[in-house]
């Protein structure tokens, strides 16, 4: 060993020896409000995470071109897939190739337009059936009004509409034999012949 180095060695065991501490230097802080703030955020997050998960419309959020960036779970109960079955894919892929150039332009009109729209479509199940829903969708923007992505709230409609499409053929079937304007028998014209004299 290098008798400069030995020498190097002891100087600084001298100085840090000659340096012991004469005292301590302790910093408290008061964080009561951020463990509230924080208690109050988890609290938070498990209520709407509940709300998501408890809904029976799907709420999702896709890029301009339709890709999906997050599903909520309802999606399992309304389109049989899961979450994480869409994110990632196109929303376009579920929608029926009847309704599809339609959807399209609307997405498109709802970039440029920066206004919420509602549309009705069928849909492909996971499963192979067809459903039919309605979607309001409202555009995101970013500072500069750019639209960053598109919010989608999609509702499964099929036994509304099966029940509407009832209501009218029944309605056009026997509507005007029932609820049809009364009818007068022969003795009501009769009688209301005899009254206006």
């Amino acid at each position: 060993m290098d008798p400069r180095e030995c020498g190097k060695k002891s100087d600084q065991t001298r100085a840090a020896e000659q340096e012991k501490p004469a005292g301590a230097v302790m910093v408290c802080r008061d964080v009561t409000e951020l463990r509230a703030a924080r208690t109050a955020l988890t609290a938070s997050e498990q209520h709407y995470r509940l709300l998501a998960e408890d809904a029976t419309d799907v709420v999702t959020r896709i890029a301009p071109d339709g890709t999906m960036l997050e599903v909520s779970p309802s999606s399992l109960r309304l389109f049989g897939y899961s979450p994480s079955e869409l994110v990632g894919r196109s929303c376009f892929e579920l929608v029926d190739e009847r309704d599809l150039a339609e959807l399209r332009k609307a997405v498109a009109v709802l970039t440029r337009n920066h206004h919420s729209l509602t549309r009705r479509y069928r849909l492909q199940r996971k499963d192979g059936t067809t459903i039919l829903v309605e979607t309001t969708a409202r555009p995101h923007h970013d500072a500069s009004g750019r639209v960053v992505d598109l919010h989608l709230v999609t509702r499964d409609i099929t036994d509304r509409e099966e029940a509407d499409a009832l209501r009218r053929r029944f309605d056009t079937t026997f509507g005007a034999t029932i609820c049809g304007p009364p009818r007068f028998g022969a003795a009501q014209q009769r009688s209301k012949s005899h009254a206006m004299r």
